[in-house]
């Protein structure tokens, strides 16, 4: 197998991190969430912090699974990354036209995922891959 590139290693890095946080940031707003909801008697809201928070703990695994995979130089992470790049692209746009993020952060993120989607692209990152 060819030699993981440095920015293979970064974003699998970060990738972990953000799946870690995303999964213990996940358990606590489904958990106290969940149970300050109920105890204040606001079920609706309290199932609705369960939800969401169980949705962050499974975004979370998929980052966690993406920066393992990554690590490995995996053909799948490397499509995962893909994935994610693309969204994170789209859905800010979105989010900036229905009110829901500001023109920043959008640019931002959208700078950022490009940046990743170009060094995805990059041919000593795909042949890491198997691409």
């Amino acid at each position: 197998m060819n030699q993981r590139p440095t920015g293979v290693t970064i974003l699998a890095s970060l990738a972990a991190i953000g799946g870690v946080l995303g999964i213990i940031g996940g358990l606590a707003v489904a958990l106290v969430g969940g149970v300050a909801g109920g105890l204040a008697g606001r079920a609706d809201l309290g199932s609705l912090a369960f939800i969401g928070g169980g949705v962050e703990v499974v975004l979370g695994a998929i980052w966690l699974a993406s920066a393992i995979g990554a690590w490995g130089g995996r053909a799948w992470a490397w499509a995962t990354g893909i994935v994610i790049a693309l969204a994170n692209i789209l859905l800010p746009i979105i989010g900036v036209v229905i009110g829901w993020r500001s023109i920043t952060y959008a640019a931002v993120t959208v700078v950022i995922a490009g940046i990743i989607l170009y060094y995805l692209n990059q041919p000593n990152v795909k042949r890491f891959f198997g691409r």
